[in-house]
């Protein structure tokens, strides 16, 4: 061809207007509803002698781009199927879906695929985007519990060693979530596809619960991250479950009371048990409440797989139209979320606090008291989420510009500064998931950063590089930092 026409907006007729064609067929077919009549636009193949009308411009689909040009002479013996002639003034070029292969794939494909969006998934697939670039998570099920391993479950009666019973195999959240992972790290190369579809981890997502995800209805990216990350712990907690089951057997229907207490006792302390997921992203979180009558501290430590962090009010217009009023509420940074996250948190009215201190056997005391978090153990991958979407009498979301930093250092925000010099407080951003627009017209893409430095949107199957300075300007909605 003698041009090339790409991009994401049509070029313009001899007549200065727009036009696109009314359908398309991905692959070397284009499909064109209505021809004008009185051209011809075929090449004719028969033996009647009727004259072709040569068109001015040739029009045809390859390589899923559509491609535009002047040559001499068709071909008469090209097929209908692969070209189709039309005049310049009737159609103009246009690109085809952007979910298809492009040369630019082929010359230069991405370093790791895209996700099919099997109908509102973007949701899905910007979180196993995120997911996908924490490397620990590479070859999963070599790294989680297998037949024969030996687990410590701690008991406040009894702590023992539990086997992980023969035969126990990876559960399905497990066994999908790892092939998921393996097939986006790995790059297509030449012809292969740059995308694929993650149906079958989504399938099993939607089975484990049940009506949280329904068809082609849009979903919330935290929630799907965080079902799938709970999803392949529960998993580990049941092979520990059935080795426990397995060490009490028949204790559960014939054994005495004593018997029974240890046995229950070891079920529910096998959800305290460290797994692969909360060696990764699981942290702790020291909560501690202040009762402002007699001064009693109430400590508790929590662990957690992310951080759900506040997002300052602003009213501000809805970005891009009013981009103005976006620069202006520019002064937000993730430091301050921080901030508002570790301070002083006041209990008081329908949240006042049941202090142990000033209670009695006859009398439960409701009292004023402060409450505060830290944290206590920082994990290897911190995950954030900034609180944008809020439930009331109606889900509203907060599209305060929070900006967030390259690398960030959480000291501030911890009990205690880590013993262990092999614990920073520093970690690195590699990766975040942006929700733009609103509720009922969102859209979620992911940002992620590769070993070489470099940046790339992942926008469901399309996967494209762009600069470090478009990845840090977008409505953060996830992120995903690396410790350093």
């Amino acid at each position: 061809p003698s041009q090339f026409i790409g991009g994401n907006q049509p070029a313009p007729t001899s007549s200065g207007k727009l036009r696109t064609p009314s359908q398309f067929s991905v692959g070397l077919t284009l499909v064109i509803n209505k021809p004008r009549t009185g051209i011809t636009g075929i090449p004719n193949t028969s033996n009647t002698g009727s004259t072709v009308v040569a068109p001015t411009t040739v029009v045809y689909a390859m390589q899923d781009r559509i491609y535009s040009g002047t040559p001499s002479a068709v071909s008469s013996s090209q097929s209908m199927s692969t070209r189709r002639q039309v005049d310049s003034d009737q159609y103009t070029s246009w690109p085809l879906h952007r979910r298809s292969r492009s040369l630019d794939y082929l010359y230069n494909p991405p370093p790791f695929k895209g996700l099919t969006n099997v109908g509102f998934t973007c949701f899905f697939n910007s979180a196993l985007q995120g997911l996908s670039r924490i490397d620990r998570f590479d070859n999963l099920l070599k790294k989680l519990f297998k037949a024969g391993t030996s687990v410590l479950v701690k008991c406040k009666q009894n702590s023992a060693r539990v086997t992980i019973p023969s035969g126990t195999d990876h559960g399905e959240v497990s066994k999908r979530f790892s092939e998921t992972i393996t097939d986006i790290r790995t790059a297509p190369k030449g012809h292969q596809m740059h995308y694929f579809n993650p149906e079958a981890l989504l399938a099993a997502i939607r089975r484990r619960y049940k009506n949280s995800f329904p068809e082609y209805r849009q979903g919330d990216a935290h929630e799907l991250m965080r079902c799938v990350l709970d999803a392949v712990r529960m998993e580990e907690i049941d092979k520990i479950k059935s080795g426990i089951k397995k060490m009490y057997a028949g204790v559960e229907s014939s054994g005495d009371g004593e018997e029974k207490l240890l046995y229950k006792s070891a079920l529910r302390a096998a959800h305290k048990v460290r797994t692969y997921i909360d060696e990764v992203v699981g942290g702790e979180m020291h909560s501690v409440v202040i009762c402002k009558h007699c001064k009693h501290e109430a400590e508790l430590i929590e662990p957690f797989l992310d951080i759900s962090l506040p997002v300052p009010e602003e009213t501000i217009l809805y970005y891009p139209y009013y981009a103005a009023s976006r620069a202006s509420s520019r002064n937000h940074t993730l430091e301050q979320c921080f901030n508002e996250f570790t301070s002083l948190d006041e209990l008081d009215g329908d949240n006042k606090f049941i202090c142990t201190n000033c209670s009695t056997e006859d009398e439960i005391q409701l009292r004023k008291a402060s409450k505060q978090l830290k944290l206590q153990t920082l994990p290897a991958v911190l995950i954030l989420h900034l609180k944008r979407f809020s439930i009331g009498v109606t889900v509203t979301k907060n599209s305060t510009f929070i900006k967030y930093p390259l690398e960030l250092n959480v000291s501030h925000y911890c009990k205690q500064l880590p013993t262990d010099k092999k614990r920073s407080t520093n970690y690195s951003l590699f990766a975040l998931v942006e929700h733009i627009g609103s509720l009922n017209f969102g859209h979620y893409t992911t940002f992620i950063k590769t070993s070489d430095a470099q940046w790339y949107k992942a926008d469901d199957s399309s996967v494209t590089q762009v600069q470090e300075s478009v990845a840090l300007d977008k409505e953060a909605y996830l992120l995903f930092y690396r410790r350093i």
